[in-house]
């Protein structure tokens, strides 16, 4: 995570509150693990690692994927659509009112 924040008492506040943060989720994961043993089976639990592990190289794929994208399309357009023509019929329908029954 970057921040641009000016260096000074605040900002050495979020990187301590940001620090504390990271540490107390180490802790939190420390202790799951710990209590793996008494949870799941071996068995469960060697399926969980796998499933982490799965989830973790396609997350890596899928990060690696967005990472690598073509930026032109996204870079000095107007619309977040890549032809910005996809919500232009939308604004041609009259909108009705959900309550107009009433």
């Amino acid at each position: 995570m970057t921040l641009l924040i000016p260096p000074g008492p605040f900002s050495d506040m979020l990187i301590a509150v940001t620090n504390l943060a990271n540490v107390q989720a180490d802790n939190l994961r420390q202790q799951t693990l710990h209590q793996l043993r008494r949870i799941l089976t071996t068995r469960q639990a060697a399926r969980c690692f796998l499933s982490i592990g799965e989830y973790y190289r396609r997350l890596r794929a899928l990060s690696n994927l967005w990472s690598s994208r073509p930026r032109e399309n996204f870079i000095g357009t107007e619309s977040v659509s890549p032809t910005g023509t996809e919500l232009q019929p939308m604004h041609n329908q009259p909108q009705q009112n959900q309550y107009s029954g009433f």
